[in-house]
């Protein structure tokens, strides 16, 4: 989803706002229309073709039961209890860190986000899918009090955002809708944060959380900004104001993890990520700060394992791999560190990083010429990376 902009996700977070506060206010297909804008790509279109694939498969399997979901966390299950002979009783609790999405375990709240226009599109539209899988659309309008939950509308696609963001190393978006003059000073920040221009944009933030004081994001933003600042301990105390609003915030725990480790404090960074992944099993970051606290200790082998991890969980990141090659460096293992980072630029050949890994390995096992190959395709990618620069003069103080 294209919500690195402020805007699209501006955009969208004030549809769900106005239809979690009142259900009938925007159509469901205006929610859907829009973020087909944002996204650029046609849900409507998207939606038809994977329902007719459910429809095609049910075809198939005549003989077998189809379970709706709904229905087996509402505890429907007495079709399944028939087919199979026995008698099922489900179980939907699911262990903290792993509720990346809340589950209302309700049926039919789907025809909450109906309204009448709805009506008139969806069934028409979906005609053959309501009737194979029997969606009854004429249950609309008999809930006389709708509701819509706020943490399954909003708060879902704000962590949404969030997960993407920090990912890729971008400043918060906290999830509030911000009008008015503190959303302007709030949005003045983070044009100031992108400019490079961290000092104006801390006491900008520091002016926002005075009239703001009870909203997490905002002390994790201000933290970035401080952190970029070099200001590390400030940055800490910023980042814990965030979990003392609110103690079951993992990002929190995340960032001071990575402060820590950034100030070789990898006893107190290792306890933060480890907290972290307590509070939910699925966020790469937080392996990946216990990684790098692990290394820090010299607990190599255990680093490992916990990189491995977070490239599990997040394989489109680059990042992750690279240290994973950096382990196997500082364990003297080059063969292993060539072997990945191999793999690695065959899938992402324009990633420099990766050419600047298989070049310290190549160096390590004795290969100076490969290595500067290596390095000299690294180079091309990003020519000004002093680092690159530094080891190719290392690399050419050797006689091949």
């Amino acid at each position: 989803m294209n919500f690195t902009n402020d805007n699209n996700a501006k955009r969208y977070l004030e549809l769900l706002e106005i239809k979690s506060s009142n259900p009938d206010s925007i159509s469901l297909l205006e929610i859907v229309n829009t973020l087909s804008e944002i996204c650029s790509i046609d849900f409507l279109a998207e939606h038809k073709s994977f329902n007719e694939g459910f429809i095609s498969a049910k075809n198939r399997i005549r003989n077998k039961l189809v379970l709706r979901y709904e229905d087996f966390i509402a505890g429907n299950t007495q079709d399944l209890n028939d087919y199979l002979g026995t008698n099922v009783v489900p179980s939907v609790a699911l262990p903290k860190k792993l509720s990346i999405i809340s589950r209302t375990k309700s049926q039919g709240e789907w025809l909450n986000w109906c309204t009448q226009s709805d009506l008139d599109f969806f069934p028409r539209t979906f005609a053959n899918f309501n009737h194979v899988f029997e969606y009854d659309f004429s249950l609309l309008g008999n809930e006389p009090d709708k509701i819509i939950s706020y943490d399954k509308s909003v708060g879902y696609i704000t962590r949404c955002i969030t997960d993407y963001r920090r990912r890729y190393k971008l400043p918060d978006y906290d999830g509030t809708i911000r009008i008015g003059k503190e959303g302007e000073l709030f949005d003045q920040a983070e044009r100031l944060f992108q400019s490079k221009k961290f000092r104006q944009a801390e006491q900008i933030l520091r002016q926002v959380i005075q009239n703001n004081p009870a909203l997490p994001g905002f002390y994790l933003f201000l933290s970035r900004l401080l952190e970029r600042q070099g200001h590390f301990q400030d940055a800490i105390n910023e980042a814990s104001n965030a979990i003392h609003i609110d103690q079951e915030n993992s990002y929190a725990h995340i960032l001071i993890a990575e402060l820590y480790c950034k100030t070789h404090k990898a006893e107190k960074a290792l306890t933060h990520a480890e907290q972290a992944i307590s509070l939910t099993g699925t966020q790469a970051p937080a392996y990946i700060q216990l990684a790098h606290a692990l290394s820090q200790l010299n607990r190599l082998d255990e680093a490992i394992a916990q990189i491995k991890i977070a490239i599990a969980l997040d394989p489109e990141n680059p990042f992750p791999i690279s240290f994973l090659a950096d382990l196997h460096l500082k364990q003297r293992n080059a063969t292993d560190a060539a072997r990945i980072m191999r793999t690695a630029i065959a899938q992402k050949p324009d990633f420099p990083r990766f050419h600047f890994q298989l070049s310290r390995a190549l160096e390590q096992s004795g290969q100076i010429k490969a290595a500067r190959d290596a390095l000299k395709t690294a180079l091309e990618f990003d020519k000004d990376n002093e680092h690159y620069q530094a080891f190719m003069e290392k690399l050419s103080a050797h006689e091949d």
